[in-house]
């Protein structure tokens, strides 16, 4: 196998620039796979909210979800590599409108809403920019103008966006008018980390939060591959000859390939959750086999008490929330292990969103703890030895009565924070935000506050004397 080098030079002997590719085939493919990502969260969605029957992938348009009522909503998935923000004029989104276009012009009376689902966010103007020539390009304002519009007159300016718009798109104003009025905008997750978010929409739904996170994300991969399917012309042979021709000209199995029914994708977790209960049942049956074999002392050794059942799926919920959204059944998580008195020696937390979190009165030593949201988080009388929380958002956070010896927080943000009473030896807060927080009655003995703010700090009493 070539080197790294060595193919960077055969590169360099063909005339072309290393640090330039010209094949846009793996962000193609990324893309594709974001959209059938987000098939997967909005099936998982629609099971938990009954929000729709079926969905069409690939099919007049990107996704087509099918309500109860036999109305539609319609789907867009746009992606990009940058953090750049959309406006009406951007290519992707005039390509976009274009085809609601052409579904709101002949079943515009079906369709209930149109969304544009994308990795970035739209523009919108700040209070600060709110009158300025960019305001019109923004969608949710153009789309709050024309909400508006039965009360208010369209401004100018507005009106001639409308009319750029519905000439790029070939329609009439009327027709692009209702577009914008139905349209929405929904951020997903970033390109990054779609494949890994899939798990925490599964855990969301009921009966799932009990099973392992590797076999969340195997059942997220079964439903994924089947968006997939569905999203391409992915049939057997005998399917496709032996399928009649609609009017469309393919075979219609073709056509019917393409909807996934959310009671079909109910059905597959239903029977993979039943497959596990079974070998749940058959491995407890093994156990039972043993026991009864065993003399009273080995029944003893090999039984699992409900409650050391309990704290093990909450450990396992706690670490989900790992670079994740909050799983729904976190607080009762942490209280059933601060009432265990579980350590949760070394658990690592990178990423999680803790705001408002009750974290108190646990053992959280060597704890990862990087770029934590934990805005108003309570860490009150808790163990945070050697814990690592640099470059978190902690404003208003409490941390009364700890002890964090040897503790890092870098680069944070903890604006009022309360640190009274508190052992806090030999760590660092370099580059901190602490204004307005109390550190009073603590002892901060050989840690390191080089650059941190301190304005309007709270100091009575502290060790050493800051002032």
């Amino acid at each position: 196998m070539k080197s790294q080098d060595s193919l960077k030079e055969s590169v360099v002997a063909l005339g072309l620039d290393p640090s330039l590719s010209m094949d846009i085939a793996p962000e193609v493919r990324r893309a594709y796979a974001y959209q059938s990502a987000v098939g997967v969260t909005l099936i998982c969605e629609a099971i938990k909210r009954k929000t729709y029957k079926e969905f069409w992938f690939e099919y007049h348009d990107d996704i087509l979800g099918v309500k109860y009522n036999g109305r539609f909503d319609v789907f867009q998935v746009k992606t990009r590599e940058s953090t750049k923000k959309w406006v009406l004029r951007d290519k992707e989104i005039v390509k976009a409108i274009k085809k609601f276009g052409r579904l709101e012009n002949s079943q515009g009376s079906e369709i209930d809403n149109y969304f544009i689902y994308s990795n970035a966010l739209p523009y919108l103007p700040s209070e600060l920019t709110k009158n300025s020539s960019r305001q019109q390009i923004s969608l949710l304002s153009l789309k709050e103008a024309i909400t508006n519009s039965a009360h208010v007159p369209l401004e100018s300016k507005y009106l001639e966006e409308l009319s750029k718009l519905s000439a790029s798109i070939g329609q009439s104003t009327k027709i692009t008018t209702s577009i914008i009025f139905k349209l929405e905008f929904i951020k997903g997750r970033s390109l990054e980390d779609f494949r890994e978010g899939l798990a925490t929409d599964f855990f969301s739904l009921p009966d799932l939060q009990k099973l392992s996170v590797s076999k969340l994300h195997n059942l997220s991969s079964m439903i994924f591959q089947k968006v997939e399917k569905a999203s391409t012309l992915d049939l057997p042979g005998v399917d496709i000859f032996t399928s009649i021709i609609s009017k469309a000209g393919v075979p219609s199995r073709l056509i019917e390939n393409k909807c996934v029914t959310v009671s079909a994708a109910k059905a597959m977790l239903d029977a993979e959750l039943r497959l596990d209960r079974k070998k749940y049942r058959l491995k407890s049956g093994g156990i039972v086999a043993t026991i009864i074999g065993c003399t009273a002392l080995s029944g003893l050794y090999f039984y699992k008490p409900e409650a050391e059942a309990l704290l093990e799926k909450s450990v396992r919920v706690v670490h989900s929330a790992r670079n994740a959204p909050l799983p729904p059944t976190f607080p009762e998580s942490i209280s059933a292990i601060r009432a265990a008195k579980l350590p949760l020696d070394s658990v690592n937390l990178e990423g999680a969103a803790l705001r408002c979190q009750d974290l108190s009165k646990l053992n959280l030593s060597r704890m990862n703890g990087q770029w934590i949201r934990g805005t108003g988080a309570k860490f009150i009388e808790s163990q945070l030895y050697m814990a690592n929380f640099t470059q978190s958002e902690l404003n208003a956070s409490s941390y009364a009565r700890v002890t964090a010896d040897s503790s890092i927080f870098d680069r944070s943000n903890m604006l009022y924070t309360d640190f009274s009473d508190s052992i806090v030896r030999w760590a660092s807060f370099k580059n901190t935000t602490l204004n307005g927080s109390d550190l009073s009655r603590s002892d901060f003995s050989q840690s390191d506050l080089s650059n941190a703010d301190l304005t309007f700090t709270e100091l009575k009493d502290a060790n050493p004397d800051f002032s």
